[in-house]
């Protein structure tokens, strides 16, 4: 791998973004049908908020390298945050083709499902997304989410002990208890669980 897309690596990991990016115009220039690089500065891009970029950066690199699954999740998301609902589902199960055992296109599905708020159906995917990694924080935040959405408050609560066990710097899951808490109407433990 060349230099610069090791550092856009380590800047990405770091949520670094503009450092990444940077990175990764100089692995570009020197290679640019480099898919990896492609796929990074997509995701990066995503990050950004960049989501017809994204699209377009993540389709070259798909192009290039169409049997590499994780092309297909960071093109799934790109379409999905592009609001492009059809394409996103296609790059998932593209992806799930090629690698059907990524907990990650399960929680991509879930989100999916989530937005267009299908609630039990975003539960079924984050279960089967746990089933075959049961630590991911992102797949257990997205079941205590729709749990709450279930009005199942008391799996909610649960579901994100355990999550805040596995990762207790996660906001996301911190966020989440405090929605949970107004649910309870427990308001004064909502705005901890924000504070926190």
């Amino acid at each position: 791998m060349n230099r610069h897309f090791q550092n856009a690596q380590f800047f990405y990991q770091q949520n670094r973004i503009p450092e990444a990016e940077t990175e990764l115009k100089k692995a570009l220039s020197e290679n640019p049908n480099n898919p990896y690089a492609l796929g990074l500065f997509a995701a990066c891009r995503i990050s950004q908020r960049d989501w017809p970029k994204a699209v377009e950066l993540a389709e070259q690199a798909v192009s290039i390298q169409p049997y590499n699954s994780n092309l297909f999740y960071i093109l799934g998301r790109a379409h999905f945050y592009n609001q492009d609902i059809p394409k996103a589902r296609h790059a998932i199960s593209e992806g799930q083709r090629i690698d059907p055992n990524e907990a990650g296109f399960f929680a991509l599905r879930a989100e999916i499902e989530f937005y267009l708020e299908n609630w039990e159906l975003a539960l079924k995917e984050a279960n089967q997304g746990l089933e075959l990694d049961a630590e991911d924080v992102d797949l257990i935040n997205l079941r205590a989410q729709c749990l709450v959405k279930l009005n199942r408050q008391d799996e909610a609560a649960q579901t994100l002990d355990y999550a805040l066990h596995k990762a207790p710097e996660n906001s996301y899951a911190h966020a989440n208890k405090g929605w949970v808490a107004i649910e309870r109407d427990e308001y004064d433990k909502a705005i901890e669980y924000f504070k926190e």
